[in-house]
């Protein structure tokens, strides 16, 4: 073994990792310049990533890849639409019908004199 312990290595490069350029993040050590997002290759900050099988992707990426499917899914999750009934559907229901009872009217209609 020689004189001098060797540096860590990169989980991306596998060459070595000195201090002033290690970047530790999902539990591994990486070059700043190796962090990248596994879709995009946008360089990534510790803390600003999600993970997928040990692989980091931008929030952006990780959605379309891994988020929900269907109308307005990956990026715009958040705010998925709302599929609209059918306007045959929408034409036929009606608001229930509110009965008021004989007496009940009677006594609002007191009720209104007295003011």
């Amino acid at each position: 073994m020689g004189r001098f312990a060797s540096a860590p290595k990169c989980i991306s490069c596998a060459k070595s990792v000195y201090a002033a350029e290690e970047l530790h993040a999902l539990g591994t050590l990486w070059h700043k310049t190796c962090f990248k997002c596994e879709a995009c290759q946008k360089r990534l900050d510790s803390g600003k990533e999600t993970e997928h099988d040990g692989k980091p992707y931008c929030k952006n990426c990780y959605g379309k890849s891994f988020g929900p499917k269907g109308i307005g899914g990956g990026a715009t999750a958040g705010c998925l639409a709302v599929k609209a009934e059918p306007a045959a559907a929408a034409a036929t229901a009606t608001a229930p019908e509110v009965v008021a009872e004989p007496e009940a009217a009677a006594e609002v209609a007191e009720a209104d004199d007295d003011e």
